[in-house]
C-alpha cells in the first residue's frame, strides 16, 4: 500500500499528477528529470508508489516501465523552450 503524498489534500485529484524537476543537458535540452512528488491517482494509474519514485530519475523509472524515453524527453524539451505543455 502506498502512502499519501503532499499533492493529496482533502480530496484527491481525478488526474495523475507528478511534480518533477527537469534536468537539462549542456545544450539546455531536457535530458532527464527527478520526481519530487506524485499524487495518489498517479500511484493508482501507474502502479508505482510515491516512495518508489520520489527522488529518483525519470529515465530510470521510465526504462523500467518500457516507456519511450526519447519521446518523453522530446516533449519536455519543448516545455523547457516554450514554458508550455
Amino acid at each position: 500500500m502506498c502512502q499519501r503524498g503532499e499533492f493529496d489534500g482533502p480530496s484527491a485529484s481525478p488526474f495523475g499528477v507528478a511534480h518533477f524537476k527537469i534536468l537539462p543537458n549542456s545544450l539546455g535540452e531536457a535530458e532527464d528529470c527527478v520526481f519530487l512528488d506524485v499524487n495518489s491517482t498517479f500511484e493508482e494509474l501507474t502502479g508505482l508508489c510515491r516512495s518508489d519514485v520520489v527522488g529518483r530519475r525519470g529515465n530510470r523509472i521510465l526504462s523500467e516501465l518500457a516507456v519511450d524515453i526519447a519521446q518523453w524527453n522530446s516533449f519536455y524539451a519543448g516545455v523547457l523552450r516554450t514554458g508550455r505543455t
